[in-house]
Order: structure tokens, then C-alpha cells, then sequence
């Protein structure tokens, strides 16, 4: 495997008041990414050498990923939530929904 292949799937570590500086798309990124993470060493396919050779988080039994977990977690709760895809489209529905009994009880013949 590939020494850039290795480092693309690292987690790069960042203290907490930086991620406060985020913007919360960035975040959500990184929670993402965290998420990605492989479970453990042994369940892995990459060499002993591939992993003393990149910095930041490989693996989610690490001590570093669950504070780095954590963290993100922790900043993302003070934010302002966003709606997903599904509930943009439930509300949406709701609002169309709204609208076309609106529209019969104003209607003139």
C-alpha cells in the first residue's frame, strides 16, 4: 500500500480551540472522516512500517480517537442544527401540503 494512501486516511489531531474556529461544514467533515476510521491494528491491512510512518489517527481503539471523538462531538452540539437531506424534504411536503388547503378554502368558483 501506498505511503500517500496511508496518509490520506490519517485524521490529523487538532486541539479543541481550533475546532471551535471551524466552520460547522468542516466539522462535520472531520466526523466523518473520524467515523471512516478502521476499527483496530489487527483488523487492519496496513504494515507495521506504513503505520509508525504517518502521524494522526488510523484507529478507533485509540485513546486519541475517542478525545478526538469526542471534541467534535462537543463542538457540534453548540451549534445551530442543520437539517438533512430527509427532513429538508419532509418539510417541505408539510409546507406543500399546507399550501394546497390553503388554496381551496380561498378559492372563488
Amino acid at each position: 500500500m501506498s505511503k500517500s494512501y496511508v496518509e490520506a486516511r490519517a485524521v490529523p489531531q487538532i486541539d479543541r480551540d481550533e475546532l471551535e474556529h471551524l466552520p460547522t461544514k468542516a466539522l462535520l467533515a472531520r466526523l466523518d472522516k473520524l467515523r471512516r476510521c478502521e476499527d483496530s491494528l489487527e483488523g487492519s491491512d496496513m504494515t507495521g512500517d506504513e503505520i509508525t510512518a504517518v502521524e494522526g489517527i488510523l484507529f478507533k481503539e485509540s485513546p486519541e480517537w475517542r478525545e478526538a471523538y469526542e471534541a467534535v462531538k462537543a463542538v457540534l452540539s453548540t451549534r445551530q442544527h442543520v437539517p438533512g437531506a430527509a427532513e429538508r424534504r419532509q418539510m417541505r411536503h408539510e409546507r406543500a401540503k399546507r399550501n394546497r388547503s390553503g388554496q381551496r378554502i380561498g378559492r372563488r368558483g
